[in-house]
Parts: structure tokens; C-alpha cells; sequence
């Protein structure tokens, strides 16, 4: 994305941390990174605090919630309303001093984004929202948006970049007005310069490995679920040790189940199961290996097709999600071993071809178009 829009804009990109600046690695190009401690004054959090308590306490409505749900959320949202506004300052100053013609952000729903989002708004800043996951048609923080008020909310960006026309739709869907927070398709760069470029970085020890299997199957975990792997895949995983290898990637924000899914693997004394480097490499490094992918509901299942993988879902929720595509046989669902072991027979099998189409927009000439739509001639010129 970076690179792609050097030709328009001079980037200035910020990386908020918790005190620990990230290794050289995880960026080509220049980056500044801020202290996530100094980014919210801590007087200021205090004093919000208390406020935000005192109001939430005086509508009671948190409370309600809590009862009907059986979710315990108040302390989470009295804590992100405190930072957001304690933050505010700082990103305000910055967007100032800096004098940004838009802010683009990943992951718009993150306590620090949604305060350079307000920052940006008390300013006049256009800001954009660049795709991370699927965005499909339960994710409230896309979809189900039926009472937009005038002039929009104050911490949603104004458009949104998507991969591709179905997550746009997600979006469109059950809105009451397109003039706020719109939608733009405009491609998924990292999934268009890798089929280019194919900046891979070697790993002899894991090629070996991939090598002495005929079938791999690469598992997409969810952040921190209390039974990350069904029972019914690790009956399989044992039942077929000797000839498909079993490649498990953690989710990138997951903390506390990490030690419950090596407990789970490490319980099945087996051979044929790697974790660390298919956690650590780059996904489509990993993409382009495999045969088969499995999740509970992870959208790696949309990027999987970008490289013409079809996907087992074994969740129910990720049936909810996901049933369109598995009435057609882009996915498959399962549900027990013989299922399981059944759609990888099918998806071995070759059955059907694998389309992406709607999910990636690839063609470059009018993602070009439109992002000069996009940059140029709207964003940049009402500045």
C-alpha cells in the first residue's frame, strides 16, 4: 500500500508500542513509534475515568446490557473511553503539527485509532480505513449500521478501503444513508505484490519438512477461544500422521491461548505437526505450500482462495459466516472426523474450480482509477 501510493502521497507513518520499539524487520520503509504510555496523558485518563463512570452509572443502560447479554463489559468500556479522550490531545498535536491531507488507519476499532479518528474529525481530516480481515455480514464494527446520524459518528472513518467487491456490499447493506463512511473497493497490495514479487524469506529447515509430505494442511486459529481445535481434528490429525503434515498459525493478537494450543498438540505425541515457523513466516508464504485449510471462522479463508486453496470450516459460528460459500463448494463444512476426513478427500480431489473474483479486486488499471478518484480529485483537493 505503501509503495503503491508513493506516487500521490508523501507517507508519514506512526506506530504506537508498549514501550518496545518493533526490530527493523517489520518495516521497509521509514517509521516513527511512540510510547502507547505517553500517547495517553495519565492525568488526563484518571480524570476521564472518573467521569466516564459517573455517566455510565447515571443512564444505567450498561447495566441492562450486562443483565440481558450475560456480558461483563462495563470496567472494558470505562477503560477505552478513558484512554480515547485522554488520547486525544496527543493525536491532535501530532495531526497538527504533521498537517496530514488524510489519515489512513488498520483497524479503525483499535483505542488509538479511534482517537486519531476523533482528532482527525475535530480537524477537518478525511480518514480511510484499510481492509486487515474480512469484513462479512456480522462484523458489527462494518455492517448493521441502521441509525447513522447527521454528518456521521464522530469515531468511524470516512471510507473504507476493500479488498473487493463482497466486503463493500457487507458495508452498503442496511444502511440508512451512503453519504458517510462509504466504501470503496480498491484491492487487497499485499496479495497483488506477492503473486508479483514473491518476497519470500528463506527457510531451508521448513521447505525440508513440507517436502517429505504429499498432502499439507494449514490451520488458522482464533484469538484466545476456550477450545481452539475440535476434538474431532485431532482425531484426524493422529489417524493421518503418517502422510499429511499439519502446519498450525496462531493468530497474531493471541496471548492467552497460545499455551493451550501447544498443550492440545503436545498431548497427541506426534510427528507430523508444526507451529513455529508457520506462526512466525509471512501467510502467504505459507498459502502458496498448502493443500487444504482449516479454521474455526478465521478470514484467512477469503485470502486462501486468493491463491486457489479451498477451505474446512469447523465451527458452527463459522457456518453462520460462511454458508453462502459453502452451499456452493468454495468451502466445505465439518463437523466430526468422517466429515472432515471426507471434504479433504473432496477438496483432494480437485472438485470444481476456486473462484476469488468478488472477494479481490486484482485489475490494476481501475483500482488505479479509482483511487485517484479516491486521493486526488476528492480527498486532496477538499484540503
Amino acid at each position: 500500500m505503501y509503495e503503491f501510493l508513493a506516487d500521490y502521497i508523501d507517507w508519514s507513518v506512526t506506530k504506537i508500542s508498549n514501550g518496545k520499539k518493533p526490530p527493523e524487520a517489520d518495516g521497509f520503509f521509514p517509521m516513527n513509534f511512540m510510547d502507547l504510555r505517553l500517547f495517553a496523558n495519565p492525568v488526563k485518563y484518571i480524570r476521564h475515568q472518573r467521569g466516564a463512570k459517573k455517566y455510565l452509572d447515571s443512564i444505567g443502560v450498561v447495566e441492562e446490557i450486562e443483565r440481558r447479554s450475560g456480558l461483563i463489559f462495563k470496567s472494558l468500556l470505562i477503560k477505552s473511553i478513558s484512554f480515547i479522550l485522554a488520547a486525544h490531545k496527543s493525536a491532535r498535536s501530532i495531526l497538527k503539527r504533521s498537517q496530514p491531507r488524510a489519515v489512513a488507519l488498520v483497524c479503525y476499532y483499535h483505542n488509538v485509532n479511534f482517537a486519531y479518528i476523533n482528532a482527525a474529525k475535530s480537524l477537518g481530516i478525511p480518514t480511510v480505513d484499510i481492509q486487515h480481515g474480512k469484513q462479512g455480514i456480522y462484523h458489527l464494527m462494518y455492517t448493521h449500521w441502521s441509525q447513522i446520524p447527521e454528518g456521521g459518528y464522530r469515531m468511524l472513518p470516512d471510507f473504507f478501503w476493500n479488498w473487493g467487491e463482497n466486503s463493500k456490499i457487507n458495508i452498503q447493506k442496511g444502511r440508512n444513508s451512503l453519504d458517510y463512511h462509504q466504501p470503496i473497493a480498491l484491492g487487497n497490495h499485499w496479495l497483488i505484490n506477492w503473486k508479483k514479487t514473491r518476497d519470500i524469506k528463506p527457510s531451508l529447515t521448513y521447505e525440508k519438512l513440507l517436502d517429505a509430505y504429499s498432502t499439507i494442511v494449514l490451520f488458522s486459529l482464533q484469538q484466545d477461544m476456550e477450545n481452539p481445535i475440535p476434538d474431532f481434528v485431532l482425531k484426524v490429525i493422529e489417524e493421518t500422521q503418517h502422510s499429511v503434515l499439519w502446519l498450525f498459525r496462531l493468530h497474531p493478537a493471541q496471548k492467552i491461548g497460545n499455551a493451550k494450543v501447544r498443550e492440545m498438540l503436545g498431548n497427541l505425541k506426534v510427528n507430523n505437526i508444526e507451529i513455529k515457523e508457520s506462526s512466525a513466516l509471512p501467510l502467504y508464504q505459507i498459502i502458496e505450500h498448502i493443500d487444504i485449510h482449516l479454521t474455526n471462522w478465521s478470514s484467512v479463508c477469503i485470502e486462501a482462495l486468493g491463491f486457489g486453496v479451498k477451505s474446512i470450516i469447523v465451527h458452527a459460528n463459522g457456518y453462520d459466516l460462511y454458508e453462502e460459500l459453502i452451499k456452493v463448494e468454495q468451502f466445505f463444512f465439518a463437523n466430526d472426523s468422517n466429515s472432515l476426513q471426507s471434504a479433504m478427500d473432496k477438496i483432494l480431489a480437485d472438485t470444481g474450480e476456486v473462484d476469488a473474483s468478488t472477494h479481490f479486486l486484482m485489475d490494476m488499471e481501475i483500482i488505479k482509477e479509482r483511487t485517484t478518484q479516491l486521493f486526488i480529485h476528492r480527498i486532496l483537493s477538499e484540503k
